[in-house]
């Protein structure tokens, strides 16, 4: 799965701020199952920067540090305009 996820980054018609139901768009999905070839991927591509909050306001770096994703909150969090104090929609940080 990892490798058809991958193919469609290289695709012009896959929408990156395309979001589910949650809200939760392609960083956040990514960053949680842990596939950090593809957030690097996502996030070289320019297009992506710190991630959208989803419904609940949950960004990807909290996605990351729940599930001890280490080396995606290295990524993230040297990105400019990751703010690893943003809250969700709860106050939690």
């Amino acid at each position: 799965m990892l490798r058809s996820g991958e193919i469609l980054l290289g695709r012009k018609f896959v929408d990156l701020d395309r979001g589910d139901n949650s809200g939760a768009k392609l960083l956040l999905h990514a960053d949680r199952c842990g596939h950090e070839r593809v957030v690097k991927m996502l996030l070289e591509l320019g297009e992506v920067s710190r991630g959208e909050p989803n419904k609940n306001g949950i960004i990807p770096l909290s996605w990351a540090a729940w599930e001890v994703h280490e080396a995606i909150m290295k990524m993230l969090l040297s990105r400019e305009k990751v703010n690893p104090d943003h809250p969700d929609n709860y106050g939690q940080t």
